[in-house]
């Protein structure tokens, strides 16, 4: 228990020397408020109205100490003189001798369309700056609640005006990464006029910068994955402004693509929820043009294998060998990649197995592997897809062909292909694939062959 005690006494007045840090560390704000300035017919009794309502709700601010009305009035008056010789207010406002106040709350109001219009303007009197401008424009009624919430920003801008941090404090903020609260803390740090703008609070400044960058690159890519497009293109334009890189110049091109294909898909979305609704249907050449598009010379092509011996002499075909087999190739286009155009560059390689005759009296297994390494074309033709190509590959033929059992050797040839797709790959193919079969070790078995190929494609 002792020991629990001395942990709650331990984070209280660990709680407590925070607290009376960031007490000391703020400043009251001496506030003047000037009359509001009525604008066409507004009565200057409604004007005067709305200002002591104004100076007494922003009284109710801790941070803020509102001066007497005429002193206020006063210091407006020699900041109105200075602007006849200044163009700037910021120059008005440094130039005028009148002092005792930290920052001066300008308004006018009127009345527009029935509806009443107040325009306020928080000016920090150190540097001339305007830290807030905001208008209201509500019906009579309303007008109370209305300028509560426009006092409500007012204390947000009055609470860093109030700030008086240090580098430590501005340090410790960016050590947590905590990026906004880095960048309130190191303007009022510079607010304050005996602070320097040194090399080093530049560095903090570039810091602070890169950080807040980082951050809305991260809400940037976060508003696309919602398909909010305008927010994240605001948000990465943040992050171009305060840090240049070159990711945020790429991704504001990326934002673009993806708002592109997003507003694609909707219309495509909306054109077939219309027709859904409608209840029509597509046209028939609307139906066979989008079939015939989505048709692929591209395919995975399975079949039956039939072998034909070829005469090297008169090159007559003779049958009647029973060389059975399997057939197995795959194609792929490579220009263009899609496989859907009328004319395809493309590539194939391919196997093939078959039970074959060595004489009258002895049968082998003979193994073929072939590949054409972008030396055919494809042409297509609605759902007819016609292709043709040179190919080599390597040999393998077991059995009573040698002393050893077996022959190696290289095929040289073509493939001559004939597909109907059914839809997208899918469909049945014919080739024929003449080859001249070489065997380093026996030239005799040398010579022509043809293999006839069936099958489907996937």
């Amino acid at each position: 228990m002792n020991k629990i005690a001395a942990i709650l006494a331990l984070i209280f007045f660990s709680s407590t020397a925070i607290l009376l840090a960031e007490d000391t560390s703020r400043k009251v704000i001496e506030i003047a408020i000037p009359d509001l300035n009525p604008i066409g017919d507004f009565s200057p009794t409604d004007s005067a109205n709305l200002t002591e309502l104004l100076i007494t709700k922003v009284s109710n601010i801790s941070v803020f100490h509102v001066l007497e009305r005429q002193r206020a009035n006063e210091l407006f008056a020699e900041i109105a003189h200075q602007l006849v010789s200044s163009t700037q207010l910021s120059d008005a406002v440094l130039n005028t001798n009148m002092q005792g106040a930290d920052a001066l709350l300008l308004g006018s109001v009127g009345e527009l369309n029935g509806r009443i219009l107040l325009n306020v303007r928080l000016v920090d009197l150190q540097t001339g700056t305007i830290l807030f401008a905001d208008s209201v424009y509500t019906e009579k009624d309303n007008l109370v609640s209305s300028i509560a919430g426009l006092v409500d920003s007012i204390q947000e801008k009055g609470l860093e005006l109030g700030l008086n941090p240090d580098i430590p404090a501005i340090e410790r903020q960016i050590a947590t990464k905590n990026w906004q609260e880095a960048k309130r803390l190191i303007d009022s740090y510079v607010r304050n006029r005996s602070n320097h703008l040194d090399d080093r609070v530049r560095k903090l400044y570039e810091t602070i910068a890169k950080g807040l960058a980082e951050t809305d690159y991260a809400l940037s890519k976060r508003y696309v994955s919602q398909h909010l497009f305008d927010q994240a293109k605001l948000y990465i334009a943040e992050a171009i402004a305060l840090n240049p890189d070159a990711r945020f110049y790429g991704y504001r091109d990326t934002i673009a693509q993806r708002e592109q294909e997003w507003q694609f898909k909707q219309q495509v979305d909306s054109a077939r929820a219309a027709q859904r609704l409608s209840g029509s249907a597509p046209s028939f050449d609307e139906a066979m043009k989008s079939y015939f598009q989505r048709i692929c010379v591209d395919g995975t092509r399975i079949g039956a294998s039939y072998g034909l011996n070829v005469d090297p002499d008169t090159y007559s075909v003779s049958s009647g060998q029973n060389d059975w087999g399997l057939d197995f190739s795959w194609t792929c286009s490579k220009k263009p990649d899609d496989g859907k155009g009328i004319v395809n560059w493309m590539y194939y390689v391919g196997a093939s197995a078959r039970y074959e005759s060595v004489d009258s009296a002895a049968r082998s297994v003979f193994l073929q592997g072939y590949a054409s390494p972008l030396l055919a074309e494809a042409l297509k033709v609605g759902n007819l897809v016609i292709s043709a190509g040179l190919d080599a590959g390597p040999l393998l033929w077991l059995g009573p062909v040698a002393p050893d059992g077996y022959l190696l050797g290289v095929a040289m040839g073509a493939s001559f292909t004939t597909e109907i797709k059914i839809e997208g790959r899918e469909g049945l193919f014919a080739t024929a694939k003449p080859d001249w079969r070489w065997f380093p070790a026996s030239g005799s078995r040398s010579g022509p062959y043809l293999s006839l190929n069936a099958g489907i494609v996937l």
